[in-house]
């Protein structure tokens, strides 16, 4: 029987279901789509490789939700906030 879908968990734009934590959102700063990898700089500067294949393409400047090192979701610029 399938649950009602306003019952099924999911991820949204903030939050992983699957360990409970929040993501962070980060701005991207190099690409490396060989690699499928991106350098990004989080809210402090500090800068974190980042896979991307999930959020592909992306380009410098794009703002992505990044949880466990995997960006996750692809953010508007309003949204980064609200993540934070």
């Amino acid at each position: 029987m399938i649950a009602d879908q306003a019952t099924v968990p999911s991820c949204d734009e903030h939050h992983c279901i699957t360990c409970g934590d929040d993501g962070d959102p980060m701005t991207v700063v190099r690409v490396d789509a060989d690699r499928g990898l991106a350098l990004c700089a989080d809210g402090d500067g500090a800068r974190h490789t980042i896979e991307t294949a999930l959020v592909e393409p992306v380009s410098p400047g794009d703002l992505i939700l990044v949880h466990a090192g995997t960006a996750i979701a692809a953010l508007a610029p309003d949204d980064s906030e609200a993540a934070a």
